[in-house]
């Protein structure tokens, strides 16, 4: 294996990887709530505090969450609601 992948195998550490899902489960995460941005927030400090450098793409984007759903089916006179 090269040098530059066992360095990274190296660094890997379960627990810390089992502190970040722990934190990351604490936010509800829906796309545009609070949380979410919380979330990317935590992600992009601990990026940075392991160095790397942080870029965060915004975009608007609409959403819906539907109360509920159906299907109409229509043939000649007929319909029926499945």
């Amino acid at each position: 294996m090269p040098e530059v992948i066992n360095k990274l195998v190296d660094g890997v550490s379960a627990s810390e990887m089992w502190t970040h899902l722990e934190k990351l489960v604490e936010w509800d995460r829906t796309s545009g709530t609070a949380g979410e941005y919380a979330a990317v927030d935590y992600i992009a400090s601990v990026l940075e505090g392991y160095g790397l450098p942080v870029t965060i793409h915004e975009f608007s984007a609409y959403l819906s969450y539907p109360v509920h759903g159906g299907l109409q089916v229509t043939l000649d006179s007929e319909s029926w609601h499945i």
